[in-house]
């Protein structure tokens, strides 16, 4: 999947989502960057936003505002591997 150079303008915005890892930055990426709801429907699924929740790395305030109006995401992310 290759992004929008709005969301993603680090000149290799293509996203193999067959891949943990592609899959995780893209969706922090538009997390992080959509400035629509338009761009997070376009790019985002709901079950693997769901699944990936606890795995992203996202501003505490990013976090608090989604799981806020959705509350169903507000599990503790897991601890990080060290």
């Amino acid at each position: 999947m290759t992004l929008d150079r709005s969301l993603d303008w680090s000149g290799d915005a293509t996203y193999d989502l067959d891949d943990a890892g592609d899959r995780q930055l893209m969706y922090q990426t538009v997390l992080n960057q959509a400035a629509t709801a338009e761009d997070l429907c376009r790019w985002l699924d709901c079950g693997v936003l769901r699944r990936l929740w606890p795995e992203l790395w996202l501003p505490s305030r990013l976090r608090a505002l989604w799981q806020s109006r959705f509350p169903e995401l507000a599990v503790p992310p897991r601890a990080l591997a060290g």
